[in-house]
């Protein structure tokens, strides 16, 4: 958000203090500043290095930002916590945040995350500049909140590019901190797992996660901005949650889980006049969201739980009789944690129509399907102790899209079932095997039935050796009917390391990726070798190292890629208050294609 609006919000919580007479006031005002340099030396095809690395035209150069941290309290009971920058800071939020906390209410200003805690089908993390209220009487909690979304909720695919590191979003710049990020359905981590540039919106994987295959897939859902050409958008909710007395033998409390809650949530665009009408496709529209859930522990070890949420759209407000879309969303619950045995039975269902503040699509449909509405789920997960060493992890899904059989819709039909099995030996040692079985009946309007089945088995051992920790991983996985060339993908990872040490941690690994047509014809080929250290050489100095490898054939092309990078990064940090950062990168690429020649054409 804004300075102008930070620095605004910050008086004005001075100017309360100081007119209110507090008699506690101690504020901590940090700073630093940042001087960046940034540059490239690109030898041979700029066309593939812009490709690469998509903020090479916009991120060199000399740099600099001036970041200033306030923090502290101006009365008894309110505290404010606000960051100032003249940048966007990859690795950090932007605050802005003041509280007032007392006995029986809290009140929150600020740079928030808008939610309906406890919920799934109401506010999904929109960053807004808000006010959130909380009141509290007996075991009744009432929470109210009003805020202005910085951004439009927006969903990315990629695939896996081998080395690539940086992923160029589409809807940029982001909102800071509005990303979830996911790798084959992982959630990944910002500052362990990625870097982000929100004013460029590129994602920056680190180089432990490389490299990722082509066929693994990389989600990015987040917030952007779309330079300015949005509608502005308020949005008011109101909670009330009955905390349920728990079952015999645990004690009730203000964190006690058992409630009923009744939750209502409205987000309303503003509708421009003619002459500042924004230049986009997209209609202001209303969408009213009301919702009832239930969580209650029935004895010791099991839990039910459920929601339902109706939503009411009106698809445009520059229309006296706009139209009116309805939608219903609604699970139910049945579990048991504890002992041997943990469990959970659940059915959901999301009917036509129906979406959510930030989001309009709920389930993943297997391992490497997109999310899906419309249908009706059932799914088992267990985890049975076998032995104290010897775990089963299980799951079965059953799903059908368009319940309602709309003869104009597709039609999916999903069955999926999978088991886990870990042998603990002791300390860093341990066997996993796994299996899974994905089926994918799908019907399209005017179009042949196709059945899509993806199947995967793996299995893993970890094993100390000589001080050092070894891993073998080996997986087959086989994709049928959704692309005629895929065939089966096999892969063989190696890798050793060493983590005792506090001064230098290393690792290097190998793997090798084959791909075969369903006729048994080799189809691609990837070798990976890899190289990482983590090194401490004192207290204030620290620095990391990561080499990489990468031959990849395509056989279908002829055509094969050599990709060669090293990277350097350097710490130097004698104080909280100084510190220094140094990193170099270096990458080659290269594509070798093989030219056949026809004997016929040499006469």
């Amino acid at each position: 958000m804004g300075g102008r609006s930070t620095i605004q919000l910050l008086v004005a919580a001075l100017l309360f203090s100081w007119t209110a007479g507090a008699s506690y006031s101690e504020l901590r005002i940090t700073g630093t500043k940042d001087f960046q340099y940034r540059s490239f030396s690109v030898t041979g095809s700029l066309n593939q290095f812009l490709v690469d690395f998509p903020t090479f035209l916009t991120d060199r150069g000399f740099t600099q930002s001036l970041r200033l941290n306030v923090t502290g309290t101006v009365l008894d009971n309110v505290s404010v916590d606000v960051s100032l920058d003249d940048t966007n800071d990859i690795e950090k939020d932007r605050k802005l945040l003041v509280r007032a906390d007392g006995k029986a209410f809290s009140l929150t200003a600020g740079r928030l995350t808008l939610e309906a805690p406890q919920t799934r089908y109401l506010l999904f993390n929109k960053k807004a500049l808000a006010l959130v209220g909380t009141y509290r009487k007996g075991r009744h909690e009432v929470t109210g909140l009003v805020g202005r979304p910085e951004g439009e909720s927006t969903r990315d695919f990629f695939k896996g590019r081998g080395s690539q590191q940086e992923y160029l979003l589409r809807n940029r710049p982001v909102v800071q901190g509005s990303e979830i990020v996911q790798l084959d359905g992982r959630l990944l981590v910002r500052g362990s797992d990625y870097e982000f540039d929100f004013e460029e919106g590129t994602l920056i994987l680190n180089r432990r996660l490389l490299p990722v295959e082509p066929t693994s897939t990389l989600t990015v859902e987040y917030e952007g901005t779309g330079n300015g050409s949005l509608f502005k958008t308020t949005v008011v909710g109101l909670r009330e949650r009955y905390r349920l007395a728990p079952c015999k033998g645990r004690k009730t409390g203000p964190q006690t889980p058992d409630r009923v809650g009744v939750s209502v949530v409205m987000s309303q665009d503003e509708v421009p006049s003619a002459a500042g009408s924004p230049t986009t496709t997209r209609s202001p529209e209303r969408l009213t969201l009301v919702g009832a859930d239930l969580f209650s522990e029935l004895s010791p070890g099991w839990i039910v739980s459920g929601e339902v949420a109706t939503s009411i759209q009106q698809t445009d407000l520059r229309l006296d009789s706009s139209a009116t879309v309805r939608g219903t969303a609604c699970d139910v619950a049945l579990g048991h944690k504890g002992g041997r045995l943990d469990l959970r039975l659940a059915h959901q269902y999301l009917g036509p129509g129906f979406q959510a503040v930030g989001k309009r699509e709920f389930v993943r449909l297997g391992e490497v399907n997109d999310l899906s509405s419309n249908l009706r789920l059932t799914t088992f997960n267990s985890r049975f102790d076998l032995t104290r060493s010897l775990f089963l992890d299980s799951l079965a899904e059953v799903s059908r899209t368009n319940p309602s059989h709309d003869p104009a819709v597709t039609r999916r039909d999903f069955t999926a079932v999978g088991n886990v099995l870990t042998l603990n030996l002791g300390p860093d040692s341990r066997i996993a095997v796994r299996h899974r079985d994905d089926l994918d009946d799908q019907s399209r309007p005017g179009a042949p039935p196709v059945k899509v089945t993806h199947r995967v088995r793996s299995g893993a051992i970890t094993r100390p050796i000589a001080g050092l920790v070894a891993q073998v991983r080996a997986e087959t996985a086989s994709d049928r009917g959704s692309d005629p060339t895929a065939g089966d993908t096999t892969s063989l990872a190696l890798s050793l390391g060493d983590s005792r040490s506090k001064r230098v941690k290393w690792t290097v690994n190998a793997q090798n990726v084959s791909q075969v047509s369903p006729a048994a014809l080799p189809v691609r080929d990837a070798l990976t070798l890899s190289g990482m250290a983590d090194l401490a050489w004192s207290r204030s100095t620290s620095g990391s190292l990561a080499v990489m490898n990468r031959r990849e054939k395509d056989r279908l092309l002829g055509s094969e890629d050599v990709v060669n990078t090293g990277e350097i990064r350097g710490r130097y940090q004698p104080s909280d208050r100084f510190t220094v950062n140094v990193k170099t990168a270096a990458e080659e690429r290269s594509r070798i294609l093989r030219v056949i020649t026809d004997p016929r054409m040499a006469q």
